[in-house]
């Protein structure tokens, strides 16, 4: 399906899918999904390399060109052939990130030298945990969850992402959070906005599931995320919430946790923290089992 490194091509949406399904076979935990994706970046292009999956768009963090290798053969070899191809384009020789299994992998490898990602670490919670909120260490959690549950004029319900009346419902209602946003907001440009919203245009088309919170029946938060029930894992895409309802957040994750367990999906990545501090520190307190931890090769 795709062409040899250094050629590249946008594959169909259908395609991306089938992609998407290959990425995963190599690591169901990571965020990287190509179908998700191309509602972020609208010049993503792939090729193959050595089996691998390399990926190349416009980065607007960096605003630069980014590459990123997805699998695990060949990769010093790989890496090579990607730096010598950047050469040759005069741009700077480096991969986005790569994950700590392809580092394992890469072992003593000479050639390049590795930077950490500060803002590329992801959080990976188990969904049992955040439904019995059993363990002390989230007693704060679980006292904030039962503070809503007690609550009648909240709910919680799946949206259907093929209702352009449901979208433009939720998308109407996330509009009004403006004012409260001023003061809580990592989005100061609107880039993440954006690419919501060019994800809810395209959502009807993809295998994502949107769960959503009101109040009211007005949609105060909502979370989107793919699963893979054979893998009983789920990648979450963005959490978002009205910050004027107390404890929207911790009652929005143990729903969408209850929501994944009922169905045999025992874990789930939450995202990264995007190196803020403050979203670190709130996903730490979350008391996650694993991470899916990125570094940035470069050419030494």
């Amino acid at each position: 399906m795709l062409p040899e490194f250094p050629e590249f091509t946008q594959p169909s949406l259908p395609e991306l899918l089938e992609l998407s399904d290959e990425i995963h076979t190599y690591d169901a935990r990571s965020d990287f999904t190509p179908a998700f994706l191309r509602s972020w970046y609208t010049d993503l292009v792939f090729s193959d390399l050595n089996g691998n999956v390399v990926a190349r768009y416009f980065d607007p963090e960096v605003e630069a060109v980014a590459f990123t290798l997805v699998g695990g053969k060949q990769l010093e070899a790989s890496l090579q052939a990607i730096f010598a191809h950047q050469s040759s384009l005069s741009r700077p020789q480096v991969v986005s990130h790569i994950d700590e299994r392809q580092l394992d992998l890469l072992g003593e490898a000479s050639g390049f030298t590795i930077e950490p990602d500060p803002g590329a670490l992801e959080y990976i919670l188990s969904t049992k945990a955040h439904i019995d909120l059993t363990d002390p260490k989230l007693k704060h959690e679980a006292r904030r969850v039962r503070k809503v549950l007690g609550n009648t004029d909240v709910g919680v319900f799946e949206v259907d992402l093929s209702s352009a009346t449901e979208i433009a419902r939720l998308l109407g209602d996330w509009q009004s959070w403006d004012r409260h946003h001023k003061n809580n907001n990592n989005d100061l440009e609107g880039k993440e906005r954006k690419q919501i919203a060019r994800y809810f245009e395209i959502a009807p088309q993809l295998p994502t599931r949107c769960l959503a919170m009101s109040h009211t029946d007005h949609v105060i938060g909502f979370t989107v995320f793919d699963v893979y029930p054979h893998l009983s894992t789920a990648v979450g895409h963005f959490l978002k919430v009205d910050y004027s309802y107390d404890h929207a957040t911790d009652y929005l994750i143990h729903a969408l946790c209850k929501t994944l367990l009922d169905e045999g999906i025992e874990r789930i990545n939450i995202e990264n923290d995007l190196g803020i501090p403050g979203i670190r520190k709130k996903k730490e307190s979350l008391l996650p089992v694993d991470y899916v931890r990125w570094v940035c090769p470069q050419f030494s």
